[in-house]
């Protein structure tokens, strides 16, 4: 049994203009209720049907970006490009994930973050506030309040 449906009831992405569908949970599962609407797809491609995965309150997942496992996107966080959040991850706020990000472990993005490129944040990294990072860096480990990094192998800038 499928773990939520895509609704009528769309917006269209204000960068792309893709239609994106707001999610309803089937099913009650982790902290879901049983008819909750969530947050908005593209598709089902978007949001694994198995695990406690979910999207709530106005965050939109589109293009090819993936939600899986027990990943949380919440708030207004945008995910797009080829992005993957999953493992137990969190991502929330205003957060802007895009290009081929990849967001795993029990990794915290939230506030006004953006990553871009090929940024890997992964274990208990928190990323917040205005934090960029891009390029080809990799967070991990323990590192906090990651304000500006590109193109390292690892930041733990503090």
């Amino acid at each position: 049994m499928k773990k939520y449906i895509l609704s009528e009831n769309f917006i269209e992405a204000e960068s792309t203009g893709k239609r994106l569908y707001q999610i309803i949970a089937t099913k009650s599962f982790s902290d879901v209720e049983k008819g909750e609407f969530g947050g908005y797809v593209e598709g089902e491609k978007n949001l694994c049907q198995h695990g406690n995965c979910w999207i709530h309150d106005d965050a939109q997942v589109f293009d090819d970006a993936q939600i899986c496992e027990n990943a949380i996107i919440a708030g207004d966080a945008q995910i797009s490009g080829k992005a993957e959040v999953h493992d137990d991850a969190i991502v929330s706020d205003n957060v802007k994930l895009s290009d081929n990000v990849i967001i795993a472990g029990k990794a915290s993005i939230y506030d006004n973050a953006k990553l871009l490129g090929n940024a890997r944040v992964c274990d208990n990294v928190l990323v917040f506030n205005n934090a960029v990072a891009s390029g080809n860096v990799i967070l991990s480990g323990n590192a906090k309040n990651i304000w500006s990094c590109k193109n390292f192998r690892e930041c733990t800038c503090m």
